[in-house]
C-alpha cells in the first residue's frame, strides 16, 4: 500500500483564509477529473476556519469546530446536504472561554481545532483536538439519525 499523488486537471481552489460569510465555497471533484465550484451556498454559511473536521455520510458532509482568527475556538456543527447544496447549523458555537478539564453544555465537545472525526454507520465519532493551553483526549459521539 503506498501513497499516489493524483493529477486531476482544470481550476484548482485557491488557498483561502478570510470571505465573507456568505461567500465560502464548496469545491468537489467528485465523479470527474476537474475542480469545479458547487453553487447554491450563498444564503447561509459556517464563517470561515482553520482546521475543522470534515466527515462524509451518504450525501452529508458534517463540519464541527475549527479555529476562527488568532483566539476563537469553535464547537458549532454543521451539515452540507451535496443534493440540495445548501447548509444546515445544527449547533451554533458556544461563546465560552475554554478550559482544561470543563465540560461543555448540552453533552458536546467543548470548543476546539485540529481534532479527529471518522463516520461509523449514522454516528460520528469525534477524538481530541486542542484549544489554548488544552490537548484533549477525550471522545464523543454524534448520532446523525437522532438529529
Amino acid at each position: 500500500m503506498s501513497w499516489r499523488r493524483r493529477n486531476r486537471g482544470g481550476r484548482r481552489p485557491r488557498a483561502r483564509w478570510s470571505q465573507p460569510r456568505s461567500a465560502a465555497p464548496i469545491w468537489a471533484a467528485l465523479g470527474g477529473r476537474a475542480w469545479r465550484r458547487v453553487s447554491g451556498t450563498a444564503c447561509l454559511a459556517p464563517e470561515p476556519r482553520k482546521s475543522p473536521s470534515l466527515t462524509a455520510v451518504d450525501h452529508r458532509l458534517i463540519m464541527f469546530g475549527g479555529r476562527w482568527g488568532q483566539g476563537r475556538f469553535l464547537n458549532d456543527l454543521w451539515v452540507f446536504d451535496t443534493r440540495t447544496s445548501q447548509w444546515l447549523c445544527v449547533d451554533e458555537s458556544e461563546d465560552t472561554v475554554v478550559m482544561p478539564n470543563t465540560p461543555s453544555h448540552r453533552g458536546r465537545p467543548c470548543p476546539r481545532w485540529a481534532h479527529s472525526a471518522m463516520p461509523f454507520g449514522e454516528r460520528i465519532l469525534f477524538f481530541g483536538g486542542s484549544a489554548p493551553g488544552k490537548c484533549f483526549n477525550d471522545v464523543h459521539w454524534f448520532d446523525l439519525a437522532s438529529s
